[in-house]
């Protein structure tokens, strides 16, 4: 519109993916899908924006919203976008039952191991071995395991 006084209007088409996107994702409020925009790079680049600060303002954003709902522009774009997709075929939907299933709220309990006896620390007398070997230290195993 050239000629005209004041800012350029912005991008429509844009604003109208953004009015789509807001349909389809069930966004309540106008600054709910603004902060949606900013967080999410490929919703953004899908709506037709660049970067995070070329981003309307929200007033901007309402008052296309306004002119949008006045055409009734947001049930016709998914209309559109149903026949495109799905045309004549039928829509499945799956119910399931939800009722409650007896089970229990805690596994079971496993039996413990029975405990080893306790050794005397410190070394055995002489003359006397110790009845288990010591455990094998963690460099004494690593020597001899392979790279898996």
């Amino acid at each position: 519109m050239h000629g005209r006084p004041g800012r350029p209007r912005a991008d429509r088409a844009a604003l109208s993916r953004a009015f789509l996107a807001k349909t389809i994702f069930n966004i309540d409020d106008t600054l709910g899908l603004i902060e949606r925009l900013r967080l999410d790079k490929i919703l953004r680049r899908l709506c037709g924006w660049g970067g995070a600060g070329t981003l309307p303002s929200e007033a901007t954003f309402s008052r296309a919203f306004a002119e949008f709902a006045a055409a009734r522009l947001g049930p016709r774009l998914l209309e559109a976008v149903v026949v495109a997709h799905h045309g004549e075929h039928l829509v499945g939907h799956v119910a399931r039952d939800s009722t409650a299933i007896e089970a229990r709220e805690r596994p079971a309990r496993r039996p413990r191991a029975p405990a080893e006896p306790k050794r005397k620390r410190g070394r055995p007398r002489k003359g006397k071995e110790r009845k288990t070997p010591p455990p094998e230290r963690r460099l004494q195993r690593q020597g001899g395991q392979s790279l898996a």
